[in-house]
């Protein structure tokens, strides 16, 4: 989710009642995993930019 600022944030669902299904899991670190490397990448190319 992108701010009004322009910052980002990412937005998990809760799940209270259920416990996650592997398939379910499976899908929640697959988001994490491409946000994790979209942040390496933009930090890897400001400093790139910057020296």
């Amino acid at each position: 989710m992108r701010c009004r600022d322009g910052s980002t944030l990412m937005v998990l669902p809760c799940v209270k009642d259920t416990e996650l299904t592997n398939d379910a899991a499976e899908v929640v670190l697959r988001l994490l995993d491409a946000y994790l490397q979209a942040e390496a990448a933009r930090y890897v190319t400001h400093w790139a930019a910057a020296a």
